[in-house]
């Protein structure tokens, strides 16, 4: 009947102490970096992040856009091109995110080497 009992309660202990450990598990997870609720923007900048050779940093669309010279609106895709020719070009690409507005963006080249072009997509 001990046998049992013990049994009971030892069983009972490993359920409330995975449990605890599944809830707590919800706290460490890793935070997204933005704070959109726009998923598919999030995945976006969550990719950027994984991938070796590009920086991303949350810049103010609206501040990068007055700093350029030519702004191009690009669809997601063309986008993801685009960045990628540049990080093959130098080896390295900054893209820059904003989560007010969900919009990625990156500083590339064009035609005219003394301008500064913004590409940018909206999601």
């Amino acid at each position: 009947m001990k046998k049992t009992v013990r049994t009971k309660y030892l069983a009972l202990g490993i359920l409330i102490i995975a449990s605890l450990f599944m809830f707590s598990d919800r706290f460490y997870h890793p935070k997204y970096i933005t704070e959109s609720e726009n998923a598919r923007f999030n995945q976006w900048v969550d990719y950027y992040t994984s991938c070796e050779g590009y920086t991303v940093e949350y810049y103010s669309f609206d501040a990068f856009k007055s700093e350029s010279d030519v702004v191009t609106s690009r669809q997601a895709s063309s986008l993801s091109a685009d960045v990628q020719k540049s990080k093959q070009l130098t080896g390295s690409v900054k893209v820059y995110f904003d989560w007010e507005n969900d919009v990625i963006f990156f500083s590339g080249s064009g035609p005219d080497s003394t301008l500064q072009y913004c590409y940018y997509s909206n999601f």
